[in-house]
C-alpha cells in the first residue's frame, strides 16, 4: 500500500470514530501552543475512545481502592462494592459509550493518572468528579 492510500486508510478510520481534519489560521508565535493543545485533546479523546474492562480492572488492583473511596466516584455511592465491580468488569467485553459505567470508567482512567503523578487521592478524586460528574 502506498504512503497515500495508507495515510487516506488511518483517516478514514479515525472520522468512523468522530474526528474530523481542519485547516485554520494560526499566528507564527501560537502554533507550538495550538498543536501541544490539540495533542492534548487528541490523546485525551483516543483514551477515552479505548476504554476496556480489563484496563480499568487493571487500574482500579492498582489503585487498591477500599469501598468508602470508590463509592465517592460510582453512581451507586455507598452502596458501591470495589470486589462487585471488579467481578462485573471480568463478565464483559466492552462498554457501552455514554452509560454509567463508561462514565465511571473514565473516572478510574483519570483517577489512576492522578494518582500515578503523585496527586492526594482525595485531592485527585475531587478532580475526578469535576471533570466526570454524575448523571443528572
Amino acid at each position: 500500500m502506498s504512503n497515500k492510500k495508507a495515510v487516506q486508510s488511518h483517516l478514514d478510520e479515525r472520522r468512523k470514530l468522530g474526528f474530523r481534519t481542519m485547516s485554520f489560521l494560526v499566528h507564527e508565535d501560537d502554533v507550538d501552543e495550538v498543536r501541544s493543545l490539540v495533542d492534548s485533546l487528541k490523546e485525551k479523546r483516543m483514551n477515552e475512545i479505548f476504554l476496556k474492562p480489563n484496563d480499568t480492572l487493571e487500574e482500579m488492583n492498582r489503585l487498591g481502592l477500599d469501598n468508602k473511596s470508590f463509592g465517592l466516584i460510582h453512581h451507586f455511592r455507598a452502596k458501591a462494592s470495589v470486589t462487585a465491580h471488579c467481578n462485573y468488569l471480568k463478565n464483559i467485553q466492552a462498554y457501552q459509550m455514554n452509560s454509567q459505567n463508561y462514565l465511571l470508567a473514565q473516572r478510574i482512567h483519570k483517577l489512576d493518572d492522578l494518582v500515578r503523578n503523585n496527586v492526594v487521592l482525595d485531592e485527585a478524586i475531587n478532580e475526578v468528579m469535576e471533570e466526570y460528574p454524575f448523571f443528572k
